[in-house]
């Protein structure tokens, strides 16, 4: 499973596209609009010529620096997210030091990430058991250490805590072959209308723009 990330950068925005590699398929895309917009009538106080057009190289930073969180907001952050393992490595390489906490192994150390802190948990829990604050502050102190002791890049560092003493959630959690075609559609229903709302609160808030051009 390996995925990229394309950046467009636009006359007055950039856009962000994260594609599946097997297919072409998108799986995400977000926009960032430049701060200065077009520069196109004086610069530094001088003026420009007619038709002239230039555009701030900072703003080109800004919208990469923001166009990764944008795409983890729009397809969702839990950490065995391959947008999320892309980001860290983003981050690795402008000097930012990055622990992956994550469920899905497999993707996680498929894509490469320079530290991962995995726990054998249902998707979506890895940062410990819900409202378990001390399996919530174990998982913590234990990802700190990893990030201060790391041997090595790609190191995985499993967690010892166990979801339960009966492995069998493995069987029954998101295994689709155990769900009806109802119980399949209604749950694809329920997780479009959750993901249409966060994406039009983001909006209101500001944190995504619904349209931009670029």
């Amino acid at each position: 499973m390996t995925y990229a990330i394309g950046i467009d950068f636009g006359t007055e925005s950039a856009r962000a596209l994260l594609v599946d590699c097997a297919d072409g398929a998108e799986v995400a895309v977000a926009v960032h609009t430049y701060e200065s917009g077009v520069i196109d009538e004086q610069l530094n106080g001088v003026p420009l010529e007619p038709e002239w057009a230039l555009q701030d190289p900072a703003d080109y930073m800004s919208a990469l620096q923001h166009a990764v969180p944008q795409l983890l907001a729009e397809t969702g952050d839990h950490p065995g997210n391959p947008t999320m393992s892309l980001a860290a490595r983003l981050l690795e390489e402008n000097g930012i030091s990055t622990v992956v906490m994550g469920c899905a192994k497999d993707i996680v150390e498929y894509i490469g990430v320079p530290r991962l802190l995995f726990s054998d948990f249902p998707l979506g829990n890895a940062a410990g058991r819900p409202n378990d604050h001390a399996s919530q502050r174990f998982t913590l102190d234990l990802g700190l250490h990893l990030l201060e002791a790391a041997p090595a890049p790609r190191t995985t560092v499993q967690s010892p805590l166990r979801w339960s003493d009966n492995p069998d959630w493995k069987l029954d959690y998101c295994n689709i072959e155990r769900l009806s075609p109802e119980e399949i559609a209604a749950r694809r229903a329920e997780f479009d209308a959750v993901k249409a709302q966060g994406r039009q609160l983001k909006e209101k808030a500001g944190v995504l723009r619904s349209q931009a051009r670029g």
